[in-house]
């Protein structure tokens, strides 16, 4: 009735999927944003599902679309990527803009992505000619965009099983792919290296 938004701590995410199922139903706009696994060793096609998630909450929190963000203890205590280097690492798409295909696979690289020959899920892309497929990680359709030049031409969402478009868009909005991008640490990525190596070097273990 206020108008006003709100952030709800509960004990668990059971809990804080209830709840927003709740006040989903009487017309509030509720987000969860949810527990990111960690996961200490190099494994081979690891789920980022639940950092894409906390992402895209967090855009939308920066953008005001919504009416409660509703988390759970562990799930707000941790540590994630500051509001101002979300919006420094979030890449526009506009049709007619200007931006050249190299800089736009550039930039998505530094922001987490991963280029493969086909899209198929969630923070891929790929580069056939003139045309960039994308799948940014809070979208439910990958994006192709097509460029003229150094000039966005077209953007379209497209099925990632058949191939085809299914709707053509004016913009789009790229998040990054991941909640830690080292090249956003003070100094760079070589700031994060030396900052490592200064913590290394007091631990005898």
């Amino acid at each position: 009735e206020t108008g006003n938004r709100a952030l709800v701590a509960v004990s668990n995410e059971a809990e804080a999927q209830t709840l927003a199922n709740d006040l989903s139903s009487m017309g509030s706009r509720a987000l969860v944003y949810p527990l990111r696994d960690f996961t200490f060793r190099d494994v081979q096609g690891q789920s980022h599902e639940y950092e894409h998630k906390r992402l895209s909450v967090l855009s939308k929190m920066l953008r005001g679309e919504f009416s409660v963000v509703i988390a759970c203890i562990d799930a707000a205590s941790q540590y994630t990527i500051p509001p101002e280097f979300l919006k420094k690492a979030t890449l526009n798409f506009r049709s007619g803009g200007n931006l050249s295909m190299e800089a736009a696979v550039q930039a998505l690289i530094r922001i987490g992505y991963e280029r493969c020959e086909q899209v198929e899920g969630a923070g891929q892309l790929s580069v056939r000619g003139g045309i960039l497929d994308v799948f940014p990680p809070q979208a439910e359709h990958p994006y192709r965009v097509e460029f003229w030049d150094d000039e966005v031409d077209s953007i379209a969402t497209f099925d990632v099983g058949s191939q085809r478009r299914l709707e053509q868009v004016e913009a789009l909005r790229c998040l990054p792919r991941m909640e830690a991008l080292p090249h956003l640490a003070p100094g760079g990525t070589k700031g994060l290296a030396k900052a490592v190596r200064g913590l290394l070097s007091t631990r005898k273990k």
